[in-house]
């Protein structure tokens, strides 16, 4: 098994990252390695509304705070960049979310080559957007990959893990800041391993799964799904492009949801007769006709009748609210109900859901699409 080991200490280290989640590895690598003798960012691009304000990069931002050397290449495949590449003549050169693909030339330019801070358990998720399809697929755990860079996207030897779990109604923007400070410590925990030598490990083809770069049309909401898998896309594309869908012919865009989790005293009992199919008890089939026959639903009545999670609400359609509560809209979905928290119409701004309700008058029986 090949080793991997930095036989050069201070190590002459080029930093390359673009936006925040690089900003704290390469603090690290700064405050706790080395300073590196080169920090390359992405060019600065127009931000806002208009797009007339040009903002610094977070990475050019940190690297101006900690008076590291800086370059912004508008091209990385230029000669240009490759002699001041060489001109700094590096020996590791850390990468952390530059956004740009290295050429191979790049990447044996190094003396130790390059690694790379990837915010995945390697090989799942390889790609750029590793949080948000983690999330979207229902993902437990997670975690940090330092990686040694290879010609092919995200598939080089595996040189330091850190993992962490998921929460359960944790967002792609609240998991993006809480790996950001795990890689900044994976890249520390890899230099001080690395001075004694890192046996390398090959990734599993076997277990190789890919985290494209997000669409706007990755956010729409198929309400004919299971609420748990749209309560995992609300969360994966959270902050962006978000959870999209219409009402009343306005775009909506839901920012956060939550699952109902049901009494399982109350779940329905399901009598089991030898060749023939599962029958509901009479206590189930009295708690259907009751939830038909209530016109007003509440979030607290569905729950009590077993009707949250894993089964449809009677006479309700995939997209319906099934009710208006003092902080939710609960609406039906293929299997089961979600509630809506906070929900944002197209060009206005952000509100509760209560407050949504009231403002565009939602009652029961109303549908998403």
């Amino acid at each position: 098994m090949e080793v991997f080991r930095i036989d050069t200490w201070p190590s002459r280290i080029v930093f390359m990252g673009t936006p925040e989640f690089a900003v704290p590895v390469l603090e690290a690598v700064a405050e706790r390695v080395a300073k590196p003798v080169l920090v390359v960012s992405q060019p600065d691009r127009p931000k806002g509304r208009g797009r007339g304000t040009v903002e610094p990069t977070p990475v050019k931002a940190c690297a101006t705070r900690l008076g590291l050397p800086l370059c912004q290449p508008a091209r990385i495949k230029t000669p240009e960049f490759a002699e001041e590449l060489a001109r700094h003549a590096p020996d590791l050169v850390v990468v952390a979310a530059y956004g740009r693909i290295l050429t191979e030339k790049l990447l044996a330019a190094p003396r130790l080559g390059c690694v790379n801070v990837h915010a995945s358990l390697l090989p799942a998720y390889r790609g750029a957007a590793p949080i948000n399809w983690a999330i979207i697929n229902g993902e437990t755990r997670t975690g940090v990959t330092v990686q040694k860079m290879a010609a092919a996207l995200d598939a080089g030897v595996v040189l330091h893990v850190k993992e962490t779990g998921i929460g359960p109604d944790e967002t792609a923007g609240d998991l993006y800041g809480r790996l950001s400070a795990l890689g900044a410590e994976a890249i520390v925990e890899f230099f001080e391993k690395a001075r004694f030598g890192i046996e390398t490990r090959p990734q599993d083809e076997a277990g190789v799964s890919f985290a494209p770069p997000l669409s706007k049309s990755d956010g729409l909401v198929d309400w004919s799904k299971p609420a748990r898998a749209i309560h995992n896309l609300v969360r994966g594309t959270s902050p962006w492009p978000g959870a999209q869908a219409k009402l009343g012919g306005v775009a909506v865009k839901i920012h956060r949801s939550r699952l109902q989790i049901p009494n399982p005293k109350s779940q329905e009992k399901i009598a089991k007769t030898p060749g023939q199919k599962p029958q509901r008890t009479q206590r189930a089939q009295r708690c259907s006709k009751t939830l038909m026959n209530f016109s007003l639903r509440s979030p607290r009545s569905l729950r009590l009748m077993g009707f949250a999670r894993g089964s449809q609400v009677p006479n309700c359609l995939p997209g319906e609210v099934v009710s208006v509560g003092r902080d939710c809209i609960t609406v039906a979905t293929g299997e089961g109900v979600i509630d809506l928290l906070e929900i944002q119409a197209e060009g206005a701004r952000r509100l509760a859901a209560a407050d949504f309700a009231r403002g565009r008058r939602i009652v029961p029986g109303v549908r998403f699409g």
